[in-house]
């Protein structure tokens, strides 16, 4: 080999020595790492339905009771009475707001109601909560679960058969018809989300 090429290859290790010993600082450093699990409660969701007394379960029957008029029959729907039926929420030990919904489709009255399901209005009402159209929210007392105390949450279910001299063909039908009428109705109930 000639001196000069003997050189070239000193110089080239004395780089590459150089380098390496550059190159391997980068990668030699102190490491440790760990592994296990982290943890997260989730809050609880119990919720029971009632009419006072009976769980309303699917397929249930939810009887209204019709506020006293001296023109109509005790007990008996028509046009310009109320009937009222009353739901029992339990919510003891579920630690999120609840959104409660009770609807009657506007199909399923007019297939009872014909013309007259216009004059027929449905409300829910529940004492300390917010209602939002057909939505009422029940929020958490001072931000903690329901408990036995406050979580029994009564429901009061209003339908109004309001009278209007356009629809009396219609009303008469219905009266015509007569027995007892079913409306299908759902009942709702899920976490709040807020805005």
């Amino acid at each position: 080999m000639k001196k000069s090429t003997v050189t070239i290859v000193i110089a080239l290790l004395i780089i590459l020595t150089v380098c390496l010993y550059f190159i391997s600082g980068t990668y030699a450093r102190y490491a440790d790492s760990r592994s296990g699990n982290a943890t997260v409660s989730v809050a609880k969701w119990s919720v029971s339905i009632t009419d006072g007394t009976d769980p309303l379960n699917s397929d249930f029957t939810l009887p209204f009771t019709v506020e006293e008029n001296e023109n109509v029959v005790a007990n008996k729907i028509a046009p310009e009475t109320t009937a009222k039926a009353n739901i029992e929420l339990d919510l003891t030990g579920t630690e999120v707001a609840v959104d409660f919904e009770a609807t009657i489709s506007e199909e399923n009255l007019a297939t009872v109601f014909g013309d007259s399901a216009d004059d027929v209005e449905v409300t829910t009402s529940i004492t300390g909560a917010a209602t939002s159209g057909t939505t009422t929210t029940i929020p958490l007392k001072d931000g903690q679960a329901f408990t036995a105390e406050n979580g029994k949450i009564n429901i009061e279910i209003t339908l109004t058969w309001t009278n209007n001299d356009a629809h009396n063909t219609s009303d008469t039908q219905v009266g015509v018809t007569g027995g007892t009428l079913e409306l299908p109705v759902e009942l709702t109930l899920k976490q709040h989300i807020g805005a």
